[in-house]
């Protein structure tokens, strides 16, 4: 064989009425022309009884993707002859190749039999093995002209173990206005489940490109594709004027018996320009899940939040730079949140709580007050100075200066106490001394002087007192003050708001993320985003509800209110954008919608809106979860998936990937140390902003159509 390839990755075999026939193979490297040799007819008698009948012979040229799962041998050379000669003898032969790679398969045909007005009809069985062990093959339906050559057909060989057969189509892409989508690359791949069901272990693609015209060809001249039916088959298109787009199809099993002559047309694909890819005026919510210092107590995952903020702030950067959206268009669920956490409780797991025990805040006029009568104010000035640094979060020393200072923040208050003490010791003829409130290092207590007045009606000084504070006493949550108790939560967070997960090479989830964290600055990106969140001007959504980051319902009031307020002015709220990561050590994204009936069922957009995602959503290429758009469990709950959240009509709930699995770039590693990194970032980012792009734009006609595992959530997946 002319590439003297010694690589098997299987068998083929050619059909007729279900039964094997004899063919010819043929060295697919040598002059296609010369395949077929001009048919001499015998002669009957004479000088020229000697010349060669040639064979009567349809040839077939085919490029053959072979998708990646399949096993490989070594095997010895074969040498294929150009043409056809002498009588076929051969009903199988070696389908070399490698996986991963196009292959280039030849072979003819025995037409002798054939009337010459009729077509040549049969089936090519490629046979292999998975990886497994698993014995795999697809069929495909065949026809040629008689004693003519077909060689504008590609095949994507991608079987698994119940999936056997392959059908042919057509595929143009065109630009959203009109015009052909040229020169673009193409990704075709079968939509992985990673269920054992489907297709699992690897993502299962081939690369085509699209001609002049916009046809999704292989090579230069093939543009009849042929592939698995009964299956989601994803077609992705990247072309530098356009933004990326996805085709999605799942072609009956009728579709197979159809020949190459009669390949179904499956498109067009469509294609947003990027010039005309603009979503001005278009608004958006998103939702970064879990959070610092989590309102949500039995869901506090820090790390989880972080790689969702992230990816949250760029989308955001992506939809403002290159979609022309708005910045105040794009509004975020107050997902970082603060603590009153005591300065000696930073690693305490239950410190937020203790604190909300002992103090109060009213975030709308940024100001603090005991909660009970055991705090003193020198508990609350402690709180609210106390700094902490180093990897151990140790609690600097406080100077009398600072406790001095912290009065000098407070001025306003601290008059009202001494006023309010004035009024107590009129009875008894004393008062504070003006001026003598202050810090007592000795006492590590605020004082003031009291003083009496003598039947002469002078003052004089009568001993220090502790100056009291009531729960009805508010002080300054400045900016000095919100910052000290947002470097704390921060660092709280990171101690202690990590959650757990499996071992791996003797370390533990948790100490693996939180180190993560730490090289990838996530203490600086807490702080940032606690401040982001409260230095706002009331009234303000972010000032409601307390001071942690908010959880379910609270961030479902944020989408139906804003829902709502936008509807009044003119600007309906676009899309909602939940961005979660999975643990459990599985593989692969999904979008989450209810699994619940009657009013907590999933709206029919809800589910198109994660079918267009399922599209897109791969960050680490690893496929999807349960084929991508998925039911909560009733063990786990997703609270915004149900008819308190009024947005779901355009809401997508991401579960972009594990968390807890191992790297698939590095064994040694969790995915979440990759997770933290600018490319999935980045990928996710992206994946998230195609789909919402095609859903607002371009969305595909016929993707109703499409259903993965017979359309068990609502008929549409």
């Amino acid at each position: 064989m002319a590439g003297t390839t010694v690589t098997k990755v299987g068998d083929y075999e050619v059909l007729v009425s279900g039964s094997a026939v004899a063919f010819w193979p043929l060295d697919p490297w040598s002059s296609l022309a010369g395949a077929v040799s001009p048919i001499v007819v015998a002669p009957s008698s004479g000088s020229s009884a000697g010349t060669v009948v040639t064979s009567v012979v349809g040839v077939f040229d085919i490029a053959i993707a072979v998708a990646e799962g399949l096993t490989e041998s070594e095997v010895a050379p074969v040498t294929l002859p150009p043409s056809p000669g002498g009588k076929a003898t051969i009903k199988k032969a070696p389908l070399f190749g490698k996986v991963g790679q196009t292959m280039h398969l030849r072979f003819a045909v025995d037409h002798s039999k054939l009337h010459k007005t009729d077509n040549w009809s049969g089936t090519l069985r490629l046979s292999s093995k998975t990886t497994s062990g698993g014995a795999v093959q697809t069929n495909i339906t065949l026809a040629v002209a008689y004693t003519a050559t077909v060689s504008n057909l590609f095949v994507f060989f991608a079987p698994n173990t119940k999936l056997k057969k392959n059908a042919w189509v057509t595929l143009e892409a065109r630009q959203k206005g009109g015009g052909a989508v040229a020169n673009a690359s193409v990704d075709l791949k079968v939509l992985r489940d990673n269920l054992p069901s489907g297709y699992t272990g690897v993502n299962r693609r081939a690369p085509l490109t699209t001609n002049g015209g916009g046809q999704v060809i292989s090579g230069t001249a093939r543009p009849i594709l042929s592939v698995p039916v009964d299956w989601p088959v994803i077609f992705t298109f990247t072309s530098g004027a356009h933004v990326t787009g996805a085709h999605m199809i799942r072609l009956d099993k009728d579709a197979a018996d159809e020949d190459n002559f009669n390949a179904t047309e499956i498109g067009p694909a469509v294609l947003v320009p990027r010039a005309a890819a603009s979503l001005k005026g278009k608004t958006f919510i998103l939702d970064a899940g879990h959070g610092v210092v989590y309102g949500y107590l039995k869901a506090r995952r820090c790390q989880e939040w972080y790689v969702a903020h992230r990816v949250a702030d760029r989308i955001r950067a992506i939809l403002m730079s290159e979609h022309k959206v708005d910045a105040g268009d794009i509004y975020f669920s107050r997902s970082a949140g603060f603590g009153l956490i005591e300065p000696s409780q930073v690693h305490l797991n239950t410190a937020p709580e203790a604190g909300e025990a002992k103090y109060k805040v009213d975030l709308p006029q940024k100001k603090i007050a005991a909660k009970t009568a055991a705090v003193g104010l020198h508990d609350l000035a402690k709180l609210l100075l106390t700094t902490h640094s180093g990897d151990h979060d140790t609690a600097d020393a406080l100077s009398s200066s600072n406790y001095e200072g912290f009065l000098a923040r407070n001025t306003a208050t601290v008059n009202a106490i001494v006023a309010r003490v004035n009024g107590q010791l009129t009875a008894a003829h004393a008062r504070v001394q003006p001026g003598s409130v202050t810090w007592d290092d000795h006492k590590h207590r605020y004082v003031y002087m009291k003083e009496k007045q003598n039947a002469a009606g002078d003052w004089q000084k009568a001993g220090t007192t502790d100056l009291p504070i009531t729960t009805n006493d508010w002080f300054a949550l400045d900016s000095q003050a919100i910052a000290v108790l947002a470097d704390r939560s921060a660092r709280w967070s990171l101690a202690a708001e990590v959650g757990p997960g499996p071992a791996l090479g003797g370390k533990s989830f948790a100490s693996a993320a939180r180190a993560a964290l730490k090289a990838a600055g996530a203490l600086d990106y807490f702080r940032q985003k606690i401040l982001f969140y409260v230095n706002v001007t009331a009234p303000h959504s972010y000032l409601d509800h307390g001071t942690k980051a908010w959880g379910p319902s609270e961030r479902s009031k944020f989408f139906n209110d804003y829902q709502s307020q936008l509807s009044a002015a003119g600007t309906p709220l676009s899309m909602v954008v939940s961005l979660h990561e999975n643990a459990g050590k599985g593989k692969g994204g999904t979008v989450l919608v209810s699994h619940k009936p009657g009013a907590d069922e999933p709206p029919d957009d809800q589910v198109r809106i994660g079918k267009t995602m399922v599209k897109y959503l791969d960050p680490f290429d690893h496929g999807t979860r349960s084929g991508g758009v998925s039911k909560d469990l009733p063990v786990n709950p997703a609270g915004m998936l149900y008819h308190g959240n009024q947005a779901r009509d355009i809401y997508a709930y991401f579960e972009s990937e594990f968390m807890d699995a191992t790297d698939p770039n590095d064994s040694t590693r969790f995915s979440y140390e990759a997770m933290v990194e600018a490319p999935f970032i980045e990928a996710l980012a992206r994946q998230v902003v195609c789909g919402v792009v095609e859903w607002l734009l371009a969305p595909q006609a016929d993707l109703e159509d499409v259903k993965y595992m017979g359309g068990s959530i609502k008929g549409l997946w």
